[in-house]
């Protein structure tokens, strides 16, 4: 849970901030880690919700 955390914030700061849309921080940060996590135990229990 730790690295979804670090990867979505590095990602508010960057671009959730500048575009105000969370679904493209949220899959942005879902991409970091299944791209460092091949697992979906480590990426595949967040969802978005509204």
């Amino acid at each position: 849970m730790r690295s979804f955390k670090s990867s979505f914030g590095r990602l508010k700061t960057t671009g959730w901030l500048k575009t105000g849309n969370k679904q493209e921080a949220f899959i942005s940060a879902q991409k970091l880690l299944k791209n460092k996590f091949k697992d979906p135990y480590y990426w595949g229990v967040f969802v978005m919700m509204n």
